[in-house]
């Protein structure tokens, strides 16, 4: 009698959590949710049940068809914030100059679109091309020497890169930033986990334009199509659109939410593990 009792016992047990299950209804950690499709559609990211079923789409990438086979990545303001040693760097070449320096602040809106341009905006703009090159040339041996001074890789993105090579995604560094710095810092900051890394170079025209895209495709045997480009600005929005490359801009980057969800076109991200479940 006694064991019959206990295998009714265990039987109402199972039925109860199968029916919890199916409803939705949970109050494990997180509040209550009540949603079509149980765990597997609720948005009560506080509750841990939620989380498991996350980590059960996402964790093993490798167990459906992603969407992807690659994800590259621009470099300052997406996986590095540079802004510091790059405002350094220019405050160096105003300094020589006598000029007076400029801030952090109004040095960030203008990145993303390589030196040359950010000097432009900080020199005369009657400056002789002769000294503009003299000014450029000590950018790029001030910068050489304090490039890793203030810069650092923001929160996530590191894991973030191990889980995409652990999952089998090919993973590269398209930036405006002079080649052979950006490939300095490529492999200070993530060593072996980048495939291939491409700056600015004297044989291709800088992003927007899309020949970096196609070139850094070839080289790495991927099809334009299944690229996922991250960026943090409107020149890779446009960067994108002009390869036909699918996009998506991180919101810690140089500009703000904001700015980014006004120009429309492509998603917002707001945390690295948005990234990761985009590529499926």
């Amino acid at each position: 009698m006694g064991t019959i009792i206990v295998t009714i016992i265990i039987l109402a047990a199972v039925v109860a959590a199968f029916m919890w299950t199916r409803s939705g209804n949970r109050k494990v950690g997180g509040s209550c949710s009540k949603q079509e499709g149980g765990c597997a559609g609720c948005s009560d990211t506080s509750c841990p049940a939620s989380q498991a079923v996350d980590r059960n789409k996402y964790d093993d990438l490798a167990t459906f068809r992603p969407k992807y086979d690659a994800v590259f990545f621009d470099l300052d303001g997406t996986l590095l914030n540079t802004a510091g040693d790059l405002t350094d760097a220019v405050n160096h070449v105003l300094e020589k100059k006598g000029m007076v320096s400029v801030s952090e602040e109004q040095v960030i809106p203008v990145l993303g679109n390589g030196v040359i341009n950010l000097l432009h905006t900080f020199l005369p703009e009657d400056i002789s091309e002769s000294d503009f090159e003299v000014c450029y040339d000590e950018f790029k041996l001030f910068y050489k020497e304090h490039a890793a001074n203030k810069t650092y890789a923001y929160e996530g993105m590191k894991p973030l890169l191990e889980r995409l090579k652990s999952s089998g995604f090919k993973t590269a560094v398209i930036t405006n930033k002079n080649d052979d710095i950006a490939k300095l810092l490529v492999n200070d900051y993530f060593s072996g986990l980048v495939d291939f890394t491409l700056g600015r170079t004297d044989f291709l025209s800088r992003k927007p334009d899309p020949a970096m895209m196609h070139f850094v495709a070839s080289k790495t045997d991927t099809d334009i199509k299944r690229i996922l480009y991250v960026g943090d600005s409107e020149v890779d929005r446009e960067f994108c659109a002009l390869a036909g490359t699918d996009c998506v801009l991180v919101s810690w980057g140089f500009r703000n939410r904001e700015e980014l969800v006004a120009g429309g076109g492509v998603p917002v991200v707001d945390n690295p593990h948005q990234i990761l479940a985009a590529v499926g």
